[in-house]
This record gives structure tokens, sequence and C-alpha cells, in this order.
């Protein structure tokens, strides 16, 4: 009786198995066809989307560029990399405009991509506020403190220059905040008050003891500024330039102390 039962046992456990090979075999084969047309599919989109990035139905034919003024047209397209030729599908607006945005005189780009074939970029320039002396060498400085270019000799040199800072000393923090006080007497100058118009500074210095003097363009006395309150110092200037000039006192200035006290102003006679 053992024996049969073990051979009846035998045999249900070699049905039992066969049955399980037979649905693995099944499970595997219909995972394999899975496999097989999802590399089909994604070899067709692969394929499809490379015609198609050589098609000229996605040509940027509609590109527009404006904001430009120092650069042009074509030095946009040059450092963007871009044209009418260029296929919108192989066009991803951040990268060109982080593209665009190296360049020292672009401060902001916009790219707007529009399927089929429209491409807009957008360009706002750095604006010159001044000029800065470092290592012996001009560079323009925008109004936010941002130095980023070196002037040219054909450069327009029509700015006041920013003058006593080293190069190493840049980013100390009090040299800064003195740059910022002496591009905001700039920014006031540049409101066009004929009294004291940003084309009539010709140098601001920045010593070392933290203060800042004006020398205008035709006139050869200082004009020690301090620092703070720039506005209120570049309004009460501009007054007292008028008094002098109404009175012909500049022949006689030997100086002007802004910073004298709070609220007085200090004119220096020469002697004689």
């Amino acid at each position: 009786m053992a024996i049969r039962k073990k051979r009846r046992n035998l045999k249900q456990y070699r049905r039992f198995k066969g049955r399980a090979l037979n649905r693995s075999s099944l499970f595997d084969g219909k995972y394999a066809g899975i496999i097989f047309v999802g590399c089909c599919f994604m070899a067709f989109l692969f394929f499809s989307y490379q015609a198609l990035a050589r098609s000229s139905v996605f040509y940027a034919t509609n590109l527009t560029i404006d904001g430009c003024q120092r650069l042009n047209k074509k030095k946009i397209m040059e450092l963007g990399g871009i044209d009418i030729h260029s296929n919108l599908l192989t066009v991803d607006p951040e990268q060109l405009q982080n593209k665009l945005e190296g360049h020292a005189w672009i401060k902001k780009a916009e790219v707007i991509k529009q399927l089929p074939d429209t491409l807009a970029v957008h360009i706002r320039e750095r604006k010159p506020a001044a000029m800065i002396t470092l290592a012996n060498s001009l560079h323009y400085i925008d109004d936010t403190g941002v130095i980023f270019t070196k002037v040219l000799p054909d450069d327009d040199h029509d700015f006041p220059v920013i003058t006593g800072l080293e190069q190493k000393h840049i980013n100390n923090d009090e040299v800064q905040a003195m740059l910022a006080e002496a591009l905001q007497f700039i920014h006031y100058a540049s409101k066009g008050d004929s009294r004291l118009p940003k084309q009539n500074i010709s140098e601001l210095n920045l010593d070392d003891n933290a203060n800042i003097t004006i020398f205008l363009v035709d006139r050869p006395f200082p004009i020690y500024l301090g620092r703070k309150e720039m506005k209120e110092k570049y309004n009460r200037l501009a007054r007292v330039l008028y008094k002098l000039y109404k009175k012909e006192f500049f022949d006689e200035t030997a100086y002007i102390k802004m910073n004298y006290t709070d609220y007085k102003v200090l004119v220096g006679r020469a002697d004689g």
C-alpha cells in the first residue's frame, strides 16, 4: 500500500510540475512580447523625432529679435547659434537664454518658442552708468554696481569716472557700500537738473578714508561729498553751484565741503 501511495503522489507531482512549467513558459513569452513591442515603439518614436528634427516644417522662419542697441541682430544669432534654418524642436529656450546672458552686454534675455515656426528673442542690454578704473584700465559699471566689460578705444567715454579703488578690494563690503553711494549720486545727476547734470561730473574719487570727492568737468576745485544722504547732498550741491555761478564766485572757489556739518556747506576761497 505504501508503495502504491508513493507512486500516486509522484504522478501527481509530475502533472503539477508540468502545468506550472507550462504557465511559466506562457508568462515568459508574453513578457518578452511586451518588451519587443515596447522597443519597437521607442524605436519608432526615436526615428520619427529624428525625421522631424530635420524637417523644414519646424524651421524658425518667423524669427524676431528686439531690444538690441549695442549689439545687433546678427550678433545675437551668432551668440545663440540660431538662424531661420534652426529647427525649433532642437531649440531649448532656457538653454538659449542662459547662453545669451553669458555675454557681458546682455543683462536679460527672454526667449519664446511657438511651434511650428516662431521664435522670439527679447534682449535687455546693460547700460553704463559710469566708468571705473581698475588695474590701470577703464571698465563700464552699471547702476546696480556690476562691472561688466572693459572700455574700448572706440567706445563712448562720456561718463563720470570712478577712481581710487583697487581690484583686490572691490568685493569688500565697505567698498561696495561706498561704490553704491557714488552710483546713487550719479543717478540723481541723470535726472536732468541743469545746475548739475551728469555730463558735468568728471570724476568721483573714493579714498582710503571712506570719503567721496567729486571733480567737475569745467571746475578744478574738489568737492568733498562725504558719505550717505546722496539725494540731499546732490540737491544741496546743485543749489550751491547755482549761487556761485550767479555771483561769479567760481574763480575764487578753492573747495566745497558738503560734509562740513549736517546742514551746512563750507565753500573755501582761494587766497588772493
